[in-house]
């Protein structure tokens, strides 16, 4: 298992700290808390996360649909 931290996820992601954190307590990003300042992200989880959120396209394959694989919050 990859561990990443805070930081190396964020720019992982092209996003900063804050907006991972903000993702973390509003869309479920999973993000374990190893002790009260130090938190880690599983490289794995975080790639099926991503995954859980793509974007599929459906239809005759021109694209013309689209929908999210993520449930409405």
């Amino acid at each position: 298992m990859t561990l990443l931290t805070i930081a190396e996820a964020a720019e992982l992601l092209r996003v900063s700290a804050d907006t991972l954190r903000r993702l973390h307590r509003r869309e479920g990003l999973p993000i374990m808390r190893i002790s009260a300042r130090r938190y880690l992200v599983s490289e794995e989880a975080l790639g099926e996360w991503l995954d859980s959120r793509t974007l599929r396209t459906w239809g005759d394959g021109d694209g013309a649909g689209v929908r999210s694989t993520a449930t409405p919050g």
